[in-house]
């Protein structure tokens, strides 16, 4: 509030000048607190009072103000000589001063204050019929005449810089020199807004509940996010697309997100997080109801995968607009590996071999036939399926008299560095024979270790000898029992 000089500390009601955007209440005289000034004769300080700042904010409820917004100005009181008014008196309203008073008629109604930011709404006082008496020379002298004002109000809005208020301050001041109306800035922390609910909202549904192993879809599946928006809303929704290393991982991936018709519409924005999910950003430029589309691949068994999650895992998707949750969808996916266990075959030197001798070296293949139960059980590898295993032991038990010959059987086998499709993940799985002669071979395949139908790998290879001495008939040599495997699905 700028500083002025009134003949009363108290006269009509204020005239309060708003932001664009601002509602005034009907004020009162308790919403103005003008108070003296200790040790300083006939000096006043103007501001709004705890009513007036509550008239205030009762009018514009989504604002947030309070008494530290307010700027308080300073009212210096002249000394006053009485009026008197004589039989000839005459009484004029503000379009009718004489037109050698030396008094300003004007009523603060007519004023207008102009705000931070140029634009100013001018809400008329209740004394807009207020009038001037003018007397004869007699009854009063030009020195004690004096304009009697009550402060304008210039309300900032929330966004207001110090600029702004500097700026409003430099009005103030040239608007108090022009009329000699006392001036007061007020710098609100929030512009009004709408009060009434937002009726943009969106959804999302998918077009399955399952994926994967055993759910009968295939090729792809969609997510269709319906949306009721309006010019600046932003719609967001995350894709739980699991990380992809080589060529695919998991059951599905992004294949595509709809766009708007036009750039006049809206915009699509996808940002891939370090988890391997996709967030997607709908930025919404001209209000209407959208549909749009996100088709998600589904893949089989077939491509080369990094390690899986067996089993069924859930997942959620959901959407929001201005970051508020508006809707939801829920699928979920199930990886189920199977093992088709094979019994030992001899392959070298040949399949048709009638007869073994002693201390001779025969080959024998050990085919896991294992699928990774993406889609369905096709495309089985045959060792140890690497993208499904979480540990695996394979116990081959051997006739009386076998011996393995540990150097050849690992030249057979080859298990080569990277030889899977878990990039980074070297094949450690071990072959050997616990407790000498005729004991059981233990196929070690540690923790995504293994291979896949895509490797094209051959099955475990077994090389090794009879110790025996050479019968004179024909003697069938057969294993304590079956092969036998274990895998740690977690």
């Amino acid at each position: 509030m700028a500083s002025q000089t009134v003949a009363s500390p108290t006269a009509q009601l204020p005239q309060v000048t708003l932001a664009s955007g601002w509602t005034a209440p009907t004020w009162q005289a308790a919403d103005f607190d003008i108070t003296a000034v200790a040790d300083k004769a006939n000096t006043y300080t103007a501001t709004l009072s705890a009513q007036g700042i509550a008239a205030l904010q009762a009018a514009n409820p989504n604002a947030k103000i309070t008494a530290q917004n307010v700027q308080a100005g300073t009212l210096t009181v002249h000394g006053t000589t009485a009026q008197k008014t004589a039989a000839k008196s005459t009484t004029t309203t503000t379009d009718q001063q004489p037109a050698d008073s030396q008094a300003s008629a004007k009523p603060a109604a007519a004023q207008t204050s102009t705000t931070a930011s140029g634009s100013a709404a001018t809400v008329d006082s209740s004394t807009s019929d207020q009038s001037i008496t003018a007397t004869d020379s007699d009854q009063q002298s030009d020195a004690t005449q004096s304009t009697t004002s009550a402060p304008a109000v210039t309300a900032l809005g929330g966004a207001a810089t110090q600029t702004d208020i500097d700026k409003a301050k430099t009005a103030a001041e040239s608007a108090m020199k022009k009329t000699g109306q006392a001036q007061v800035i007020t710098a609100m922390s929030g512009e009004p807004q709408d009060t009434a609910p937002s009726t943009s909202t969106a959804s999302i549904t998918s077009s399955t509940d399952k994926i994967g192993y055993g759910s009968g879809v295939t090729g792809s599946f969609t997510l269709t996010i319906n949306m009721t928006v309006k010019a600046g809303d932003v719609v967001t929704f995350t894709l739980p697309t699991p990380p992809t290393k080589q060529f695919v991982n998991g059951v599905f991936s992004l294949k595509s997100i709809q766009d708007f018709g036009s750039p006049d519409q809206g915009t699509v924005e996808k940002v891939t997080n370090p988890d391997g999910s996709i967030t997607v950003t709908d930025t919404i430029k001209s209000g209407t109801n959208y549909s749009q589309t996100v088709t998600l691949s589904l893949y089989d068994n077939y491509a080369g995968q990094d390690l899986l999650t067996v089993g069924d895992t859930p997942y959620t998707v959901n959407v929001a607009v201005n970051g508020k949750q508006t809707g939801s969808t829920t699928f979920t996916m199930t990886v189920d590996p199977q093992v088709f266990l094979g019994t030992p075959t001899q392959t070298h030197p040949n399949t048709t071999v009638a007869g073994l001798l002693p201390n001779t070296d025969y080959v024998w293949e050990v085919p896991v036939n294992e699928g990774d139960g993406v889609l369905d059980q096709w495309y089985q590898s045959a060792r140890v399926n690497s993208a499904v295993n979480y540990g695996t032991t394979i116990t081959i038990p051997t006739p009386a008299g076998f011996v393995l010959n540990q150097d050849l059987t690992n030249q057979v086998n080859s298990f080569d560095p990277g030889s899977s499709y878990n990039i980074g993940t070297i094949d450690t799985t071990t072959i050997k024979q616990v407790g000498g002669a005729g004991g059981d071979i233990i196929i070690t395949v540690p923790k995504g270790s293994g291979s896949q139908y895509y490797d094209k790998e051959p099955a475990y290879r077994l090389a090794g000898h009879f110790e025996t001495t050479q019968a004179a008939t024909d003697t069938t040599l057969t294993a304590a029992g079956p092969v036998t495997m274990v895998q740690k699905n977690r």
